[in-house]
């Protein structure tokens, strides 16, 4: 019933090739909750309540404790530095293109000093290590602080700014330190696709068949732009994935879920998801946040379904290891009963409540304890219909239930109650057959025992069975029940009523000596 599911991450990451095509698609909602991040320092918490609330655009701040290397103390001195350069722009005036070529020199000379791919912003201010993301962030900043119009943006593998956007277009590469603002002519064209073949931004096929023009204007439509506030989201999703090489996964976990707050992109919230997932299944569950990973997992209805459906493989995998393989009957109870409720998406919850039942259905069942069993799988099947795998495991449960079974009445009543909860059992041919196989052996001792009137109501209860349904019939019983039957009337003196009945069984069981026999005795 309960099928093992591995999730891996691998698979899952295999499946943001989707992503990539709606890489800027943003979530309707972030589906996260402030109270349920986790900060690396109370100044950082404090920083980010502030500015995800809209309290405050106090950028800089946040992107510099967003390192957890970040040191408060040095917060005000760097600071201080940029704001220092910043005023010295503020004395000269100058043509917007000499401006820009102004400050992109200045700027690179005063901070940058070796380009480092796995960054933080406060390693600027530190020990000058920038890469296109930190270096990019200090641009911004000192823009906004000049009131010069620009923009960010950003790539699937990169950032960069234009200063100007809607008249001198001139563009801020800061990852080029010798040659890295430029006016969108045909030069500059040519000359920044020889970087991104440099840089392997491109391969050289691309420009095989295209010109310069179509590769540059392809290489740009999927960009888009970006706040200030997204590019802070930005830094913390680059920090999960320097988590995720050094396979630090619950950190990684806890800056994507900044990055979402801030910057709620799907291509980031299935990576979230992956690695959410990953961590359930190769845990025991024993910890608070296996429990808050499912819970959110639950939220996502936007992420592409076969990974947002994720959540209830992970609570199989759940039922299979903690309860199926275990045994842990309170564990997974607890677990289904603390998560079950926290749970708001309806879809979900169904699942995850026959999923339950299902689990607890597999485990009464391997334990022979089949009265249980049948509890579940009835449950079950009330929640998602009929299905003929479902209801004949239901039936299964019952069938061992009554197999070993002396009291034939009981039996029967166990029966008629499976029938009276799901109606649909009138046409399960597992079912019709120990249906029949009890009424049977009732209808044998009733007329064993001289009973003529009741043999004849389990009779006729019978063949309405065995004449209406194609079951798998046990003939051996049935000649014996006939054969009951028969001998029951002869003893009464009724020769031909024993004979039709002795007849009426060969029937149902072609060939049975019992019933041959007795005719072969009356001289038929």
């Amino acid at each position: 019933m309960i099928r093992k599911v591995l999730i891996v991450l691998g698979f899952l990451l295999s499946q943001l090739t989707y992503a990539q095509d709606n890489y800027f698609k943003l979530l309707k909602d972030t589906t996260i909750y402030i109270d349920e991040l986790s900060f690396n320092s109370d100044k950082e918490k404090e920083l980010f309540n502030k500015v995800y609330l809209g309290e405050s655009q106090d950028y800089f701040s946040l992107l510099y404790m967003s390192s957890k290397d970040a040191e408060h103390s040095q917060l005000e001195k760097a600071k201080e530095r940029l704001k220092k350069l910043t005023q010295v722009f503020k004395l000269k005036n100058k043509s917007e293109e000499k401006e820009i070529k102004w400050i992109y020199k200045s700027v690179h000379n005063e901070f940058f000093k070796k380009y480092v791919l796995e960054n933080n912003f406060n390693d600027v201010f530190e020990n000058g290590h920038y890469n296109c993301l930190s270096s990019s962030a200090i641009y911004a900043l000192i823009l906004e602080e000049l009131s010069i119009p620009y923009q960010i943006n950003i790539l699937p593998n990169h950032v960069n700014l234009m200063a100007y956007p809607s008249t001198h277009k001139i563009l801020i590469e800061s990852t080029d330190p010798v040659e890295g603002y430029f006016s969108y002519d045909k030069k500059f064209k040519e000359k920044y696709i020889e970087r991104l073949l440099t840089y392997k931004i491109i391969e050289p096929k691309e420009i095989e068949l295209k010109s310069i023009e179509e590769v540059f204007d392809s290489y740009f439509e999927v960009s888009e732009s970006i706040s200030l506030k997204q590019l802070v989201g930005a830094q913390y999703y680059n920090n999960a994935l320097y988590l995720i090489e050094d396979e630090k996964f619950k950190e990684a976990i806890e800056e994507l879920e900044k990055s979402i707050a801030l910057f709620p992109s799907l291509n980031s919230s299935r990576i979230l998801l992956s690695l959410y997932y990953q961590e359930i299944l190769a845990s025991n569950y024993e910890e608070q946040r296996h429990y808050d990973y499912l819970i959110k997992s639950s939220r996502y209805k936007e992420v592409k379904e076969d990974i947002s459906a994720g959540v209830h493989l992970a609570f199989g995998e759940i039922a299979e290891k903690s309860l199926l393989e275990k045994g842990d009957t309170m564990f997974f109870k607890r677990f289904y009963n603390k998560l079950y409720p926290l749970v708001v998406d309806e879809t979900i919850k169904k699942n995850l409540n026959y999923i339950y039942n299902a689990a607890q259905g597999d485990y009464y069942m391997k334990n022979l304890e089949f009265k249980k069993a049948s509890e579940y799988y009835l449950k079950t099947l009330n929640i998602v219909g009929d299905t003929n795998e479902l209801e004949d495991v239901y039936v299964k449960s019952i069938v061992f239930q009554i197999k070993d079974m002396s009291d034939m009445e009981n039996a029967l009543s166990i029966i008629e109650d499976a029938e009276k909860s799901w109606d649909l059992l009138i046409k399960n041919r597992l079912f019709l057959s120990a249906k029949a196989e009890v009424i049977s052996l009732l209808m044998m001792r009733s007329f064993e025992q001289n009973k003529i009137k009741l043999g004849e109501k389990y009779r006729a209860r019978l063949e309405d069975i065995l004449d209406n349904n194609k079951i798998k019939k046990n003939e051996n019983n049935l000649g014996i029940a006939y054969a009951q039957a028969g001998s029951a009337y002869f003893r009464l003196g009724s020769k031909s009523k024993a004979k039709i009945l002795f007849k009426k069984g060969l029937e149902y069981s072609p060939g049975n000596y019992e019933l041959e026999y007795r005719l072969n005795l009356m001289g038929y």
